[in-house]
């Protein structure tokens, strides 16, 4: 047989989503030259349509996810997100065909998550699609079961597990190592080297998931549904665990979780599969296991250096019953906002409570008090009246942390955020009646900030609307009681 000959897998309706059976090296090289030019060609017409930039052959294969992130600061709000979840279906082909691949030529299936490793991953890609099928896997069993939807019931039975060996220690060793590995690798990755990359909020909660599941179902394949679940609550743990250590607060943990959870049980998928396929394998494959779990802290360690940090404009705008000229007053002499702040404002996160500005024109500053504290921006534009513009030049934190403690201090407290400037522009509509438009330009140092800069831009807004809306209300009711000229 050549040692690339294609050989189905057992399951063909499954396709390359599927994880059951090897892969060869031709079908492997075949699935990459499909799915490649497929995602970037997409990509490329997705970016020229919406934003005018050029995505490159060169900007697709960079091996930053930072490097990427200028593509979406000017396109619709909703592009970052839709970018990640179109990635998604890719990365999972990416991990399960160089899984079946590796086992194929005879080598660890753990090497098939570093197709996540930037720069790694193009010479592991280069290398599966030329390695050929080994010799021992020809005289064995060429459809090891890699299905992490398949049924335990129909599996081969293995041994009797011993009593060290029971169902519930499997579950509470898988638990511990995977919930110790991610309160570990917070640790590591926010208070040693201060990065909350890609690393942290993508890669962990897939190694997560994975060893947990892999360490669940290594001596007998468990349920999906056990599987899921136990990593569900792995990743609980690890929650519950930084707000009883004190590294994070809840409104923190309660954002990071739509990324983390989805990513945990993708990384349990992985996990589960590859424990099933070494069922009847001598090789444990730990060293391939340990290997994962010492990559990403150098991971983690890389997108420090590399990171950038594009900023970013989050707009609000609103229409007001009164004068320009009226408006603009409202505007440089801000009253006390006396409503109640919002639900979400009372959880902590900081919103605007009153603003002065000492001086007029250019050079004078505005002071904008927060729950928090105060910013402190100097005036760079004071075109009356039509335009206030302001730089920032200190600013408070943007939370109080919610946590079972008086206070606690994470570093993304201080840097993570930062807001560089802002703006007020006014519009005449009619002669009594205003657009009123707000922008905060700032940068963010946690990533994917393709997902981050969702919460950030909605925050945002809705601190810009408890400010224009104040405004709002106090024109309109000065018009009403006669205190402005109509």
């Amino acid at each position: 047989m050549n040692s690339c000959e294609v050989r189905r897998p057992p399951s063909p309706g499954l396709g390359w989503f599927g994880l059951r059976g090897q892969l060869a090296c031709r079908e492997y090289f075949t699935a990459g030259l499909i799915l490649v030019p497929l995602k970037y060609l997409t990509e490329a017409l997705v970016i020229r349509s919406l934003t005018g930039r050029s995505f490159s052959p060169l900007d697709f294969i960079n091996p930053w996810l930072s490097s990427r992130e200028h593509f979406a600061a000017d396109a619709p709000v909703w592009l970052g997100m839709a970018w990640i979840l179109w990635s998604l279906p890719f990365l999972w082909l990416a991990i399960t065909l160089s899984i079946r691949r590796a086992l194929d030529a005879g080598l660890s299936p753990w090497l098939g998550l570093l197709v996540v490793v930037p720069i790694v991953n193009l010479a592991l890609i280069l290398v599966l699609a030329l390695v050929p099928t080994s010799s021992a896997t020809q005289t064995k069993t060429r459809d090891r079961y890699l299905d992490p939807f398949e049924s335990p019931r129909t599996m081969e039975a293995t041994e009797e597990e011993s009593v060290g060996q029971s169902a519930i220690a499997s579950a509470v060793v898988g638990l511990l190592a995977g919930a110790i590995y991610l309160v570990t690798f917070v640790v590591f990755s926010v208070y040693v080297i201060n990065s909350y990359g890609t690393a942290l909020f993508f890669g962990t909660p897939i190694i997560t998931g994975s060893v947990a599941a892999y360490v669940l179902n290594r001596r007998r394949p468990r349920s999906l549904a056990k599987t899921l679940g136990h990593s569900a609550l792995t990743l609980s743990v690890a929650c519950i665990s930084f707000l009883l250590f004190g590294l994070e607060g809840i409104l923190c943990i309660v954002m990071a979780i739509p990324l983390m959870v989805p990513l945990g049980l993708f990384g349990a998928l992985i996990g589960r599969s590859i424990a099933v396929s070494l069922q009847r394998s001598e090789n444990s494959e730990q060293g391939g296991l340990i290997g994962c779990l010492a990559l990403l802290p150098v991971i983690a360690w890389g997108e420090t250096i590399w990171q950038r940090e594009p900023t970013y404009e989050v707009v609000s705008r609103t229409e007001i019953a009164a004068p320009i000229e009226d408006v603009w007053e409202q505007v440089v002499h801000f009253s006390e906002i006396t409503d109640q702040p919002a639900w979400y404002f009372r959880l902590g996160i900081a919103y605007p409570t009153r603003a002065r500005i000492e001086g007029a024109g250019v050079g004078a500053l505005r002071y904008c008090e927060f729950s928090t504290g105060t910013f402190v921006e100097p005036i760079t534009a004071w075109e009356q009246p039509t335009r206030l513009a302001f730089d920032v030049s200190a600013q408070p934190e943007p939370m109080f942390e919610l946590t079972p403690y008086r206070h606690i201090h994470p570093p993304h407290l201080t840097g993570s955020f930062r807001s560089t400037r802002g703006e007020f522009r006014l519009t005449e509509i009619s002669a009594n009646r205003t657009l009123i438009e707000g922008s905060t330009w700032y940068q963010l140092k946690i990533r994917p900030a393709e997902y981050w800069t969702v919460w950030t831009d909605w925050i945002l807004h809705r601190i810009h609307y408890r400010v224009l809306d104040h405004i709002k209300r106090s024109c309109e009711t000065a018009v009403a009681n006669g205190r402005f000229k109509v």
